[in-house]
């Protein structure tokens, strides 16, 4: 069987520092704002480990942004959000990003985790987004879809353990 591919070469030029030791753990999302991906259950997750120095950047747009923001604006975890939008230069984006998270209900072929992983990005994954391309403690982290508990849990074992 042919699985789904990609072209390689815009992601091996990306900068593979040691970004996990960073004093702030640069973490993104890829993918659109749509409930399917599991943008709440990001941020509700992150909601719960404000402890630890994070920063999210958000690279998508949909239709769950205007209700995102609305239920988390009164929060202060919007301070260590950045909504980016539709982006052409994903490559360039994901040079100070550290870890990308994949927190879908249900997936296809990934096409953002197969991109983070050819730019050297750690990736946690929901068990649906992970299937096919995530080996779970060897190629990235694995979670079951729908637990934002497993996620933030999966999040602080990996700062702890760069």
């Amino acid at each position: 069987m042919v699985t789904n591919g990609i072209d390689l070469l815009p992601w091996l030029s990306v900068p593979t520092d040691a970004v996990l030791t960073a004093k702030t753990v640069r973490l993104a999302i890829i993918g659109r704002v749509e409930p399917q991906k599991g943008h709440d259950i990001l941020l509700h997750a992150l909601s719960t480990i404000m402890d630890i120095p994070w920063r999210l950047s958000i690279f998508g747009a949909g239709s769950m942004e205007p209700y995102l923001k609305r239920v988390y604006h009164l929060s202060s975890i919007m301070s260590r959000i950045h909504w980016c939008g539709l982006v052409h230069n994903l490559p360039d984006r994901l040079a100070g990003i550290a870890v990308v998270i994949a927190p879908s209900r249900y997936e296809g072929m990934s096409l953002a985790i197969m991109e983070a992983m050819a730019a050297g990005r750690v990736v946690i994954a929901s068990r649906a987004a992970a299937e096919g391309l995530i080996r779970d403690r060897e190629t990235g982290l694995v979670v079951p879809e729908r637990d934002a508990d497993a996620l933030a849990d999966a999040l602080r074992w990996l700062i702890a353990h760069p």
